[in-house]
């Protein structure tokens, strides 16, 4: 094996912190980075931050 330690599993990484307050300019960011890398990695990761968020607010009032 290449890899000396253990290699945290993708859902471990997705994982918000519970204290984290969403602003009002993180959605509009992560959609202008989704809109501007579709297709690419990174732009699929800001999709489903977006999705996270958007779940986060719906549970949570601002």
């Amino acid at each position: 094996m290449f890899f000396k330690r253990k290699l945290a599993s993708s859902k471990d990484e997705l994982d918000l912190n519970p204290d984290y307050q969403p602003k009002k300019y993180d959605a509009y960011i992560l959609d202008s980075i989704a809109k501007k890398y579709k297709g690419k990695k990174i732009g699929l990761l800001a999709e489903n931050a977006l999705k996270e968020l958007k779940k986060l607010c719906l549970n949570k009032s601002f």
